[in-house]
């Protein structure tokens, strides 16, 4: 998906911000595996993309999603997805990360 073809700046940015994070982790993984190969099982291999069609972690900062004072977390720019949170306590979020699984939860 093109950047800037996405409905919501705020959720490119998350995107891309996980992208540079695995690649950091790649990075200081193969620099501890060239001191240290016996602390690994093999040498780590580069982040893969995504199959077409796959399912990938989506984080959205609290920009965009909106806490109800009922415990819903409402998403506009995700044809204004609503999610009920399990924790009534929270008062205030700074991001939601919705993780694909068979059993969705938050």
């Amino acid at each position: 998906m093109l950047y800037r073809s996405m409905k919501s700046v705020h959720l490119a940015q998350q995107i891309l911000k996980l992208v540079i994070q695995n690649m950091t982790s790649w990075k200081k993984a193969v620099k501890a595996y060239k001191k240290n190969p016996g602390k690994f099982t093999g040498r780590p291999k580069l982040p893969k993309y995504r199959n077409k069609g796959g399912k990938s972690i989506v984080i959205v900062d609290n920009q965009t999603a909106k806490l109800r004072s009922n415990g819903i977390v409402e998403i506009p720019v995700m044809n204004n997805l609503k999610i009920k949170l399990q924790h009534q306590d929270t008062t205030k979020i700074q991001q939601v990360r919705i993780i694909p699984k068979n059993n969705p939860s938050l």
